[in-house]
Protein backbone atom coordinates (compact mmCIF):
# COMPACT_ATOMS: atom_id res chain seq x y z
CA UNK A 1 0.00 0.00 0.00
CA UNK A 2 1.39 3.42 -0.91
CA UNK A 3 1.76 6.12 1.72
CA UNK A 4 -0.99 8.14 0.00
CA UNK A 5 -3.38 5.21 0.22
CA UNK A 6 -2.46 4.60 3.84
CA UNK A 7 -3.15 8.22 4.70
CA UNK A 8 -6.52 8.14 2.95
CA UNK A 9 -7.67 5.03 4.82
CA UNK A 10 -6.19 5.92 8.20
CA UNK A 11 -8.58 6.07 11.15
CA UNK A 12 -8.20 7.05 14.83
CA UNK A 13 -5.86 4.64 16.58
CA UNK A 14 -7.52 2.52 19.28
CA UNK A 15 -6.84 3.81 22.78
CA UNK A 16 -4.77 1.13 24.49
CA UNK A 17 -4.06 -0.52 21.16
CA UNK A 18 -5.22 -4.08 20.52
CA UNK A 19 -4.07 -6.84 22.89
CA UNK A 20 -0.91 -8.58 21.71
CA UNK A 21 1.00 -11.28 23.58
CA UNK A 22 2.87 -8.54 25.44
CA UNK A 23 -0.44 -7.41 26.96
CA UNK A 24 -1.04 -10.73 28.71
CA UNK A 25 1.11 -10.04 31.79
CA UNK A 26 -0.14 -6.48 32.53
CA UNK A 27 -3.73 -7.56 31.88
CA UNK A 28 -3.40 -10.37 34.41
CA UNK A 29 -1.82 -7.96 36.90
CA UNK A 30 -4.87 -5.69 36.71
CA UNK A 31 -7.28 -8.64 36.81
CA UNK A 32 -5.68 -9.56 40.14
CA UNK A 33 -5.62 -5.91 41.28
CA UNK A 34 -9.31 -5.37 40.60
CA UNK A 35 -10.24 -8.79 41.99
CA UNK A 36 -8.55 -7.73 45.25
CA UNK A 37 -10.74 -4.59 45.43
CA UNK A 38 -14.08 -6.36 44.88
CA UNK A 39 -14.29 -7.77 48.46
CA UNK A 40 -13.72 -4.25 49.75
CA UNK A 41 -16.56 -2.92 47.59
CA UNK A 42 -18.86 -5.73 48.76
CA UNK A 43 -17.91 -4.99 52.38
CA UNK A 44 -18.92 -1.35 51.93
CA UNK A 45 -22.29 -2.44 50.55
CA UNK A 46 -22.97 -5.08 53.20
CA UNK A 47 -21.95 -3.02 56.25
CA UNK A 48 -24.71 -0.63 57.29
CA UNK A 49 -22.26 1.91 58.71
CA UNK A 50 -20.47 2.28 55.36
CA UNK A 51 -23.33 1.61 52.93
CA UNK A 52 -24.03 4.57 50.64
CA UNK A 53 -25.29 4.95 47.10
CA UNK A 54 -22.61 7.58 46.52
CA UNK A 55 -20.00 4.88 45.87
CA UNK A 56 -22.22 2.33 44.12
CA UNK A 57 -21.09 3.43 40.64
CA UNK A 58 -17.47 2.90 41.71
CA UNK A 59 -18.26 -0.63 42.87
CA UNK A 60 -19.85 -1.32 39.47
CA UNK A 61 -16.76 0.16 37.81
CA UNK A 62 -14.44 -2.22 39.67
CA UNK A 63 -16.52 -5.24 38.62
CA UNK A 64 -16.64 -3.99 35.03
CA UNK A 65 -12.88 -3.46 34.92
CA UNK A 66 -12.33 -7.00 36.18
CA UNK A 67 -14.32 -8.17 33.15
CA UNK A 68 -12.45 -5.76 30.86
CA UNK A 69 -8.97 -7.00 31.74
CA UNK A 70 -10.07 -10.63 31.82
CA UNK A 71 -11.23 -10.20 28.21
CA UNK A 72 -8.03 -8.33 27.37
CA UNK A 73 -5.93 -11.13 28.82
CA UNK A 74 -7.93 -13.69 26.84
CA UNK A 75 -7.51 -11.69 23.63
CA UNK A 76 -3.77 -11.33 24.26
CA UNK A 77 -3.56 -15.10 24.55
CA UNK A 78 -5.80 -15.76 21.52
CA UNK A 79 -4.64 -13.61 18.63
CA UNK A 80 -7.80 -14.35 16.59
CA UNK A 81 -9.66 -11.93 18.89
CA UNK A 82 -7.40 -8.99 17.99
CA UNK A 83 -9.79 -7.58 15.41
CA UNK A 84 -13.12 -8.68 16.91
CA UNK A 85 -15.57 -5.87 16.16
CA UNK A 86 -17.57 -6.60 19.29
CA UNK A 87 -14.53 -6.49 21.58
CA UNK A 88 -13.13 -3.43 19.80
CA UNK A 89 -16.45 -1.65 20.25
CA UNK A 90 -16.58 -2.62 23.91
CA UNK A 91 -13.01 -1.61 24.72
CA UNK A 92 -13.18 1.77 22.99
CA UNK A 93 -16.48 2.53 24.75
CA UNK A 94 -15.42 1.47 28.23
CA UNK A 95 -12.00 3.15 28.08
CA UNK A 96 -13.72 6.36 26.97
CA UNK A 97 -16.38 6.55 29.68
CA UNK A 98 -15.51 4.01 32.37
CA UNK A 99 -13.64 6.41 34.62
CA UNK A 100 -16.67 8.70 34.66
CA UNK A 101 -18.29 6.12 36.97
CA UNK A 102 -15.69 7.04 39.59
CA UNK A 103 -16.24 10.70 38.80
CA UNK A 104 -19.98 10.40 39.52
CA UNK A 105 -19.13 9.08 43.00
CA UNK A 106 -16.65 11.91 43.60
CA UNK A 107 -19.17 14.51 42.37
CA UNK A 108 -21.81 13.20 44.80
CA UNK A 109 -19.33 13.33 47.69
CA UNK A 110 -18.18 16.89 46.90
CA UNK A 111 -21.84 17.90 46.63
CA UNK A 112 -22.48 16.49 50.13
CA UNK A 113 -19.35 18.09 51.57
CA UNK A 114 -20.37 21.54 50.39
CA UNK A 115 -23.98 21.20 51.51
CA UNK A 116 -23.00 19.79 54.93
CA UNK A 117 -20.81 22.84 55.52
CA UNK A 118 -23.79 25.21 55.21
CA UNK A 119 -25.81 23.82 58.11
CA UNK A 120 -25.70 25.83 61.30
CA UNK A 121 -24.34 24.58 64.61
CA UNK A 122 -25.65 25.12 68.15
CA UNK A 123 -22.95 27.68 68.85
CA UNK A 124 -21.00 30.06 66.66
CA UNK A 125 -18.36 30.10 65.45
CA UNK A 126 -18.28 26.41 64.54
CA UNK A 127 -15.61 24.38 66.25
CA UNK A 128 -13.91 21.22 65.10
CA UNK A 129 -15.59 19.31 67.94
CA UNK A 130 -19.00 20.38 66.61
CA UNK A 131 -18.16 18.96 63.21
CA UNK A 132 -16.76 15.72 64.62
CA UNK A 133 -19.92 15.14 66.65
CA UNK A 134 -22.05 15.36 63.48
CA UNK A 135 -19.88 13.19 61.24
CA UNK A 136 -21.68 9.97 62.06
CA UNK A 137 -25.11 11.42 61.28
CA UNK A 138 -26.57 10.79 57.82
CA UNK A 139 -26.67 13.89 55.67
CA UNK A 140 -30.45 13.52 55.39
CA UNK A 141 -30.77 13.76 59.18
CA UNK A 142 -28.83 17.01 59.13
CA UNK A 143 -31.38 18.46 56.71
CA UNK A 144 -34.40 17.95 58.96
CA UNK A 145 -33.69 20.63 61.54
CA UNK A 146 -37.00 22.33 62.25
CA UNK A 147 -35.38 25.14 64.23
CA UNK A 148 -32.89 27.44 62.49
CA UNK A 149 -29.46 27.40 64.12
CA UNK A 150 -26.67 29.94 64.22
CA UNK A 151 -24.49 30.07 61.16
CA UNK A 152 -27.02 28.39 58.86
CA UNK A 153 -26.42 29.35 55.19
CA UNK A 154 -29.55 28.44 53.19
CA UNK A 155 -28.57 30.69 50.27
CA UNK A 156 -25.16 29.06 49.85
CA UNK A 157 -26.80 25.66 50.19
CA UNK A 158 -29.28 26.58 47.45
CA UNK A 159 -26.50 27.45 45.00
CA UNK A 160 -24.23 24.53 45.90
CA UNK A 161 -27.08 22.17 45.13
CA UNK A 162 -27.90 23.71 41.79
CA UNK A 163 -24.31 24.00 40.65
CA UNK A 164 -23.45 20.40 41.59
CA UNK A 165 -26.67 18.93 40.18
CA UNK A 166 -26.31 20.85 36.91
CA UNK A 167 -22.71 19.68 36.48
CA UNK A 168 -23.62 16.10 37.33
CA UNK A 169 -26.45 16.12 34.78
CA UNK A 170 -24.11 17.51 32.13
CA UNK A 171 -21.91 14.44 32.60
CA UNK A 172 -24.78 12.36 31.17
CA UNK A 173 -24.17 14.07 27.83
CA UNK A 174 -20.52 13.09 28.08
CA UNK A 175 -21.50 9.48 28.74
CA UNK A 176 -23.85 9.36 25.75
CA UNK A 177 -21.27 10.85 23.37
CA UNK A 178 -18.63 8.45 24.66
CA UNK A 179 -20.88 5.45 24.07
CA UNK A 180 -21.71 6.62 20.55
CA UNK A 181 -18.03 7.10 19.66
CA UNK A 182 -17.20 3.61 20.92
CA UNK A 183 -20.12 1.94 19.15
CA UNK A 184 -19.26 3.65 15.85
CA UNK A 185 -15.52 3.00 16.15
CA UNK A 186 -15.38 -0.27 14.12
CA UNK A 187 -17.13 1.47 11.20
CA UNK A 188 -14.42 4.13 11.21
CA UNK A 189 -11.92 1.55 9.95
CA UNK A 190 -13.44 1.60 6.47
CA UNK A 191 -15.45 4.81 6.30
CA UNK A 192 -13.50 8.13 6.28
CA UNK A 193 -16.60 10.16 7.22
CA UNK A 194 -17.27 7.94 10.22
CA UNK A 195 -13.58 8.12 11.12
CA UNK A 196 -13.78 11.92 11.24
CA UNK A 197 -16.99 11.78 13.27
CA UNK A 198 -15.49 9.33 15.76
CA UNK A 199 -12.39 11.49 16.11
CA UNK A 200 -14.53 14.53 16.82
CA UNK A 201 -16.68 12.65 19.32
CA UNK A 202 -13.64 11.31 21.16
CA UNK A 203 -12.16 14.79 21.52
CA UNK A 204 -15.53 16.21 22.60
CA UNK A 205 -16.16 13.46 25.15
CA UNK A 206 -12.71 13.60 26.71
CA UNK A 207 -12.61 17.40 26.62
CA UNK A 208 -15.97 17.63 28.39
CA UNK A 209 -14.90 15.06 30.96
CA UNK A 210 -11.67 16.98 31.61
CA UNK A 211 -13.57 20.24 32.17
CA UNK A 212 -16.25 18.65 34.36
CA UNK A 213 -13.67 16.92 36.56
CA UNK A 214 -11.59 20.11 36.71
CA UNK A 215 -14.61 22.13 37.88
CA UNK A 216 -15.33 19.71 40.72
CA UNK A 217 -11.65 19.74 41.61
CA UNK A 218 -11.86 23.52 41.71
CA UNK A 219 -14.91 23.31 43.98
CA UNK A 220 -12.96 21.04 46.32
CA UNK A 221 -9.97 23.39 46.45
CA UNK A 222 -12.25 26.41 46.87
CA UNK A 223 -14.09 24.64 49.68
CA UNK A 224 -10.79 23.75 51.35
CA UNK A 225 -9.63 27.38 51.22
CA UNK A 226 -12.84 29.37 51.63
CA UNK A 227 -15.61 27.33 53.29
CA UNK A 228 -15.15 27.51 57.08
CA UNK A 229 -17.03 24.41 58.23
CA UNK A 230 -16.10 22.03 55.42
CA UNK A 231 -14.10 18.89 56.16
CA UNK A 232 -10.62 20.04 55.15
CA UNK A 233 -9.24 16.51 54.81
CA UNK A 234 -12.33 15.47 52.83
CA UNK A 235 -12.04 18.36 50.39
CA UNK A 236 -8.32 17.71 49.91
CA UNK A 237 -8.91 14.00 49.30
CA UNK A 238 -11.52 14.75 46.64
CA UNK A 239 -9.20 17.25 44.93
CA UNK A 240 -6.46 14.60 44.74
CA UNK A 241 -8.85 11.98 43.33
CA UNK A 242 -10.04 14.46 40.70
CA UNK A 243 -6.40 15.05 39.74
CA UNK A 244 -5.92 11.29 39.34
CA UNK A 245 -8.93 11.03 37.04
CA UNK A 246 -7.76 13.94 34.94
CA UNK A 247 -4.44 12.17 34.38
CA UNK A 248 -6.59 9.80 32.31
CA UNK A 249 -8.25 12.71 30.47
CA UNK A 250 -4.92 14.36 29.70
CA UNK A 251 -3.40 11.10 28.49
CA UNK A 252 -6.34 10.56 26.14
CA UNK A 253 -6.18 14.13 24.80
CA UNK A 254 -2.45 13.71 24.14
CA UNK A 255 -2.68 10.43 22.18
CA UNK A 256 -5.99 10.82 20.36
CA UNK A 257 -4.42 12.58 17.37
CA UNK A 258 -2.75 9.33 16.34
CA UNK A 259 -4.10 7.46 13.32
CA UNK A 260 -3.43 4.00 11.95
CA UNK A 261 -4.15 2.15 8.70
CA UNK A 262 -4.91 -1.11 10.57
CA UNK A 263 -5.90 -2.23 14.05
CA UNK A 264 -2.95 -4.61 14.19
CA UNK A 265 -0.40 -2.19 12.75
CA UNK A 266 2.66 -1.57 14.90
CA UNK A 267 3.79 1.47 12.95
CA UNK A 268 4.14 5.02 14.26
CA UNK A 269 0.86 6.33 15.68
CA UNK A 270 -0.76 2.89 15.92
CA UNK A 271 -0.63 2.91 19.76
CA UNK A 272 0.43 -0.73 19.51
CA UNK A 273 4.13 -0.26 20.20
CA UNK A 274 5.63 -1.36 23.52
CA UNK A 275 6.15 2.26 24.53
CA UNK A 276 2.56 3.18 23.70
CA UNK A 277 1.24 0.21 25.66
CA UNK A 278 3.41 1.10 28.65
CA UNK A 279 2.13 4.68 28.73
CA UNK A 280 -1.43 3.37 28.43
CA UNK A 281 -1.08 1.16 31.50
CA UNK A 282 0.72 3.86 33.49
CA UNK A 283 -1.39 6.92 32.63
CA UNK A 284 -4.81 5.42 31.86
CA UNK A 285 -5.19 2.12 33.70
CA UNK A 286 -3.21 2.76 36.89
CA UNK A 287 -4.84 6.11 37.84
CA UNK A 288 -8.29 4.53 37.47
CA UNK A 289 -7.36 1.70 39.81
CA UNK A 290 -5.78 4.04 42.35
CA UNK A 291 -8.82 6.34 42.39
CA UNK A 292 -11.34 3.49 42.71
CA UNK A 293 -9.33 1.69 45.40
CA UNK A 294 -8.82 4.87 47.44
CA UNK A 295 -12.51 5.71 47.28
CA UNK A 296 -13.59 2.26 48.45
CA UNK A 297 -10.88 2.09 51.12
CA UNK A 298 -12.49 5.08 52.84
CA UNK A 299 -15.74 4.78 54.79
CA UNK A 300 -17.37 7.51 52.70
CA UNK A 301 -20.60 7.54 54.67
CA UNK A 302 -18.90 8.34 57.97
CA UNK A 303 -15.90 10.31 56.72
CA UNK A 304 -17.82 12.66 54.43
CA UNK A 305 -21.23 12.59 56.09
CA UNK A 306 -23.07 11.51 52.96
CA UNK A 307 -25.65 9.34 54.63
CA UNK A 308 -27.22 6.59 52.58
CA UNK A 309 -28.25 8.72 49.59
CA UNK A 310 -26.04 11.80 49.64
CA UNK A 311 -27.72 15.17 49.21
CA UNK A 312 -30.70 14.41 47.01
CA UNK A 313 -32.91 17.42 47.77
CA UNK A 314 -33.34 20.54 45.69
CA UNK A 315 -34.84 22.37 48.67
CA UNK A 316 -34.64 22.00 52.44
CA UNK A 317 -37.31 19.98 54.12
CA UNK A 318 -40.01 22.29 55.44
CA UNK A 319 -40.21 22.58 59.25
CA UNK A 320 -42.96 20.56 60.90
CA UNK A 321 -45.94 22.77 61.93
Amino acid sequence: MSSAQAASTAFPAPIGGVPFNSDLAPSIVFVVAYAAVIPLGLYRIIQTKSRTLCTLSTVFFVVERLVTYSLRASAAHTRSQDTSRGLTRYWQSTYGIGYLSIFSSIAAIIHSLLVNATFGVPSAPASESDLDAEKDQPLVTQQTHSVPTEGDQPRARYWYRRICISLSLSSLITLILGIVSGVEYPSAESNPKTANAVEGLRYTTTGMAFIQILIFQGLSVWGYLRVPRISRSGALTMAVLCALLNVVSIYRLVVMHNKTPSLTSTGPGSLNSMTSKATFYIFHVLPEWLAATTLLAINVRQTFGTGMFGDYRLLDKKPAP
